[in-house]
């Protein structure tokens, strides 16, 4: 069947040489940018190191290896693509980035064949690319960068999709935006808002057809095959991992959190009464004693839940709650309990665990002995109040976030933290294929005296951001100067934690006679000698190894600074150029294929960062680059539509009735 689109203006493919060049060259401009870059080690079991043993284990054709207490905690299908690269024996850096350049390529060629103008899509490529935060994310072990790659390949098989004017083409562009899509319902735990996407682009291709005149029973068929290629492809491949788990440890799901017995044991920990609730802690201490006394199950794991436990320590830090277990770390501690008693030898025991957990504080609800009310989930506080309060203040952290473009002080190309153990580092240089020698931040060697006339420098050491380290030596010296003046030889030879040791802000520390402590200023004793405070200080041997390239640190400054301005303008561009399309003068203008790619990624945009704004208000800080990257750039190319659409509106004549 052959299925023409009443109007030609759909399909204007634009693809002239000029637009290729400028493309390429922005994608070699961020090759070298990050020529220097490596997949930084971090001993982070529940996730870094967690899907590289995943991608080992899928390399030895083990799947996920044998069944434990973190085999199904994340989702197979970034460890798929880490392990698909360690099999081709790519630095897995270097593949991240290809992935960004032709995930990014792929969508902006899917921009030219809806007839969005050159310029417009060479902007678009500038800020997929060169999006600040792609250098941050894409040099840990995280789905981030992959799940943007991935479904920005989605979206584009979508637009390419409805441009299609023919069966054959339409369902052939919408089964591969289902399989990105069902490859990234495998990939992180917010699957329902994968499928925003293909909604926006069916529903946009029935109004845009029926405006243009097209008769109901084909539009009626286009949509029904927008929707149901991408489905049925994504439930194939969601499908095919489930079966895999289901085979290899009896979970027909994704992961091994979403089992029922588990997810009801959660519902019912929830749904007890609390009597004083509290921000960040849905399972307070007060519930989980009244949930000993009546549960003989979950009193089993009382030892793990009530002593000392990585749980507490990290919702300190991070929450703020130093006396009890913050929300994003309850639900892992309670599996980790369930462990220590023995019950998580198979997902089939750990069900059945978890079950009885759930029916005895049912019973317990019903029969009274607990104060009870409803849950509606198995994740979210249950008292709204503790959080409600604090949507406003999590809104604004989570778009400054997105509009900062990171920490500037961790944007020198980082490597290995010294204080990593080996162990870690060697499955971080197996599985990722890592480049030896950019691992590593250099060193620094620094050998000179510091001298005082009145009350004698004694000691020294040096002090950084990160550390503090003692002189190897402390021999005493005396200055040849009139009057003479005492103190001691110092000599420091440190790993450095970042490529450019002056982010550290190096201070050398002298303690005097008297027991007077002083900072001085390293780098400026390295230019000449210094003489503050009655310290005289004379560097005589400066070595830093591994310095980042000058010209690298400029471009990655640039991008830094001019993140915030640069999206601050698009946004009032945007705002601007849709007042400019309301304005009526084309009675098509939300026709345009370009309107269903701006309604996509701005509901995409909108939902992911409500949801983030509810966790950062609920349940822990949602605002780091791993969280808004994925959003950041699909918002900006959507203002950039936006602002071509409205320009062209005005500039269209006006059409007649």
């Amino acid at each position: 069947m052959d299925l023409e689109l009443v109007s030609e203006e759909r399909l204007a493919p634009k693809r002239p040489i000029l637009l290729l060049f400028v493309c390429i060259g922005v994608a070699g401009f961020k090759l070298w940018l990050v020529a220097c870059d490596e997949i930084v080690a971090r001993a982070n079991p529940l996730d870094q190191i967690r899907y590289l043993e995943m991608a080992r284990e899928l390399s030895r054709g083990r799947w996920l290896g044998d069944y434990g207490l973190l085999t199904l905690i994340r989702e197979p299908g970034f460890p798929a693509w880490v392990a698909l690269i360690d099999g081709l024996g790519v630095p897995l850096r270097l593949a991240n980035e290809w992935l960004l350049l032709g995930a990014s390529g792929l969508f902006c060629a899917s921009l030219a064949a809806i007839g969005v103008s050159s310029g417009v899509v060479a902007v678009a490529y500038a800020l997929l690319v060169l999006e600040p935060n792609s250098l941050l994310v894409n040099r840990d072990v995280l789905p981030a960068g992959f799940y943007l790659s991935i479904l920005l390949s989605g979206m584009a098989a979508l637009v390419l999709s409805g441009s299609a004017r023919h069966v054959r083409g339409l369902g052939a562009w919408g089964c591969a935006a289902g399989l990105a899509f069902g490859l990234l319902w495998a990939t992180r735990p917010e699957k329902l808002l994968l499928w925003i996407p293909v909604g926006i682009t069916a529903g946009f291709d029935l109004l845009a057809g029926r405006r243009l005149g097209e008769a109901w029973r084909p539009a009626l068929t286009r949509f029904a095959l927008l929707l149901s290629a991408p489905l049925a492809a994504g439930a194939a491949v969601v499908g095919a991992v489930s079966f895999a788990n289901f085979h290899h440890y009896g979970v027909m799901a994704t992961t091994d959190v979403s089992g029922a017995g588990y997810l009801a044991a959660n519902r019912a920990l929830l749904s007890i009464e609390q009597v004083e609730p509290r921000r960040f802690v849905p399972v307070p201490h007060d519930v989980r004693e009244r949930a000993y006394s009546a549960s003989p199950a979950f009193r089993e794991l009382r030892p793990v839940l009530e002593g000392p436990s990585w749980a507490r320590g990290v919702s300190c830090r991070i929450d703020h709650v130093c006396n009890d277990i913050g929300a994003g770390y309850f639900r892992w501690l309670m599996r980790e309990a369930a462990a220590e008693a023995g019950h998580l030898g198979s997902h089939a025991e750990s069900e059945r665990f978890f079950a009885r957990v759930a029916a005895e504080l049912a019973a317990a609800c019903r029969s009274g002995e607990l104060p009870c009310v409803s849950s509606p989930t198995s994740f979210l506080h249950p008292v709204a109040a503790t959080y409600l309060p604090y949507l406003g203040d999590s809104m604004r952290r989570v778009l400054r976030a997105a509009l900062s473009g990171g920490d500037l002080r961790v944007w020198d190309s980082a490597a290995d933290s010294p204080d990593e153990p080996p162990r870690v580092r060697r499955l971080f240089d197996a599985v990722a294929n890592r480049r030896e020698q950019q691992t590593g931040n250099g060193r620094v060697r620094v050998r000179g005296r510091a001298v005082a006339q009145t009350d004698p420098v004694v000691r020294t050491a040096l002090q950084t951001r990160h550390q503090r380290v003692d002189s190897e030596t402390n021999e005493v010296v005396v200055s040849t100067g009139t009057p003479a003046g005492r103190g001691v030889a110092f000599a420091f030879e440190i790993d450095k934690r970042s490529r450019d040791f002056g982010l550290s802000v190096p201070m050398l520390q002298v303690e005097r006679a008297s027991g007077k402590l002083q900072e001085i200023p390293l780098l400026r004793a390295v230019r000449s000698p210094l003489t503050l405070a009655g310290v005289e200080v004379e560097i005589e041997d400066f070595q830093e190894t591994r310095r980042e390239d000058p010209l690298r640190r400029i471009a990655r400054t640039a991008l830094w600074l001019s993140h915030p301005p640069l999206y601050v303008a698009l946004t009032a561009a945007g705002l601007l150029a849709a007042v400019a399309l309301a304005w009526p003068r084309r009675r098509d203008r939300f026709c345009d294929p370009a309107i269903g790619v701006i309604a996509m990624l701005l509901v995409w945009v909108i939902a992911r960062i409500a949801l983030l704004v509810l966790v950062d208000a609920s349940s822990f800080p949602a605002r780091s680059s791993r969280y808004v990257y994925p959003v950041v750039s699909p918002y900006a190319c959507a203002m950039l539509l936006l602002v071509e659409q409205g320009l062209r509106n005005l500039r269209a004549p006006r059409t007649p009735g």
